[in-house]
């Protein structure tokens, strides 16, 4: 009978007290005039119901980074997810190969981005500005493109994305569009400024639309447009943030995500714990909030210092590294060396399925020592497998996804 109570209280239905509550019936047998149930009722109440009342109020620690109209808006607009970082023990996953190694005359740089496609690693490489491509499961193979300002020439090179149709590759102040062969098809106008000052990780594209960062200054932070020419540009989404800076991670960095048919679109604003969940007519239609005591230790990093408000110092961490969608609609992300996977179930559901850390070598070591795991920088899960670039690791690491 206990737990029925408490739970009707929570707002949980319950199927009522029987008989076979044991010692609750018995008590109440026992009990003959309305005085005795009156004080039995009481003390029962004060006893149990208030303080556990109490506990369900309070929830889970919600921590608020900070201040903004927008962000509450947000919040309180649709349903939410809420994922508890510490809910789950973190498994182990073994290093299973490295992929994409240099070889002969081909050298592999800072990994800032890559993609998976048509069987193949294609890695954006910045400082030589080129785009590498790579099997599987070997060293790299060959390179397309080279310095410059021409057609499949790059400056700069930031990205490459695949929208299962073509390929896009990201310069500071243009994209070019490519064929399944990276050859040229167009370059988007560079006199749009939507494409100006483009992150890697602040792009996504589906067969329909390319998503990057709008302008800075601009009333909303995400700018859509055609994927074919003319490439025409669409209403843009996610609010700016109602603060005075643009300093990343706030406004000015938005990891984006978009599964191929365009059915969803996630953004979030790199410093806050908030994923939000787009349709495909760019609706926001559900957000995904993470909590625990990673949370928890990344908001301190927020607080005023000396005065200064939030957003207007200097040292601020984010808390996505990036954000990506998988073919089987698996939502990939990390926090620190943490590698969260949240599945999109139908009507619009979420289920935190698993959460990962990568160790550095392959096998668990037989002498018990702690286990060196590497901070993920880019997460693509393709098929059976989780491939990773890390902070100074100069080729793609490969893990067996075993959920």
């Amino acid at each position: 009978m206990t737990a029925s109570i408490i739970n009707s209280a929570c707002g949980i239905e319950t199927s009522g007290m029987e008989k076979s509550d044991g010692w609750a019936w018995s008590a109440l047998q026992r009990i003959h005039n309305w005085q005795q149930l009156q004080s039995f009722w009481s003390v029962f109440v004060f006893v149990f119901i208030v303080p556990f009342a109490a506990s369900c109020q309070r929830g889970p620690d919600l921590v608020r980074i900070i201040d903004s109209e927008v962000i509450d808006s947000l919040l309180a607009a649709v349903p939410q997810t809420l994922i508890d970082t510490d809910a789950m023990d973190a498994q182990t996953w073994y290093l299973d190969k490295e992929v994409a190694q240099s070889q002969d005359s081909l050298a592999l740089g800072p990994i800032i981005s890559f993609t998976i496609a048509q069987d193949s690693l294609y890695i954006a490489d910045f400082v030589h500005s080129h785009i590498l491509v790579a099997g599987l499961d070997g060293p790299l193979q060959r390179s397309v493109g080279s310095k410059g300002e021409g057609p499949v020439e790059f400056s700069n090179l930031s990205g490459v994305l695949f929208s299962g149709d073509h390929f896009f590759a990201i310069e500071p102040f243009r994209i070019q569009k490519l064929s399944r062969e990276l050859s040229y098809v167009a370059i988007l106008p560079k006199g749009t400024e939507n494409f100006f000052g483009i992150e890697g990780a602040t792009l996504a594209a589906s067969r329909t639309h390319l998503y990057v960062a709008c302008p800075r200054g601009h009333a909303y932070r995400i700018c859509p447009s055609s994927s074919e020419a003319p490439f025409e540009e669409e209403a843009p989404f996610l609010r700016s943030l109602d603060i005075d800076s643009m300093q990343p991670p706030l406004n000015s960095t938005i990891p984006v995500a978009a599964t191929v048919d365009g059915r969803y679109v996630l953004a979030a604003f790199a410093g806050l714990p908030y994923i939000f969940v787009f349709n495909r007519a760019h609706e926001h239609v559900h957000t995904i909030r993470f909590y625990g005591s990673v949370i928890g230790e990344h908001a301190k990093n927020y607080a005023i210092r000396e005065g200064v408000p939030p957003g207007a110092g200097v040292g601020l961490k984010s808390l996505w590294q990036s954000v990506t969608l998988s073919e089987t609609d698996m939502i990939v992300t990390s926090i620190g060396k943490r590698v969260f996977f949240v599945r999109i179930l139908e009507g619009q559901r979420f289920e935190h399925v698993a959460t990962v850390q990568l160790s550095t070598t392959r096998s668990a070591d037989s002498d018990g020592a702690e286990v060196e795991t590497i901070m993920p920088k880019r997460l693509f899960l393709h098929k059976d497998f989780l491939y990773v670039s890390g902070f100074r690791v100069p080729h793609i690491l490969r893990y067996r996804a075993d959920f």
